[in-house]
């Protein structure tokens, strides 16, 4: 049973790990899609 409630843990940690990575690589490519439309309109 201690096994079972370890992995589970184990789990939520890691999914929890992937939904931050998610939100960073979301954000740095709202960043980039900014950048590209704002020098678009400078050139």
């Amino acid at each position: 049973m201690v096994g079972v409630i370890e992995t589970a843990k184990s789990s939520i940690s890691t999914f929890d790990s992937i939904l931050k990575l998610q939100k960073e690589v979301e954000s740095k490519l709202y960043t980039l899609g900014s950048l590209h439309i704002h020098w678009s309109f400078i050139l």
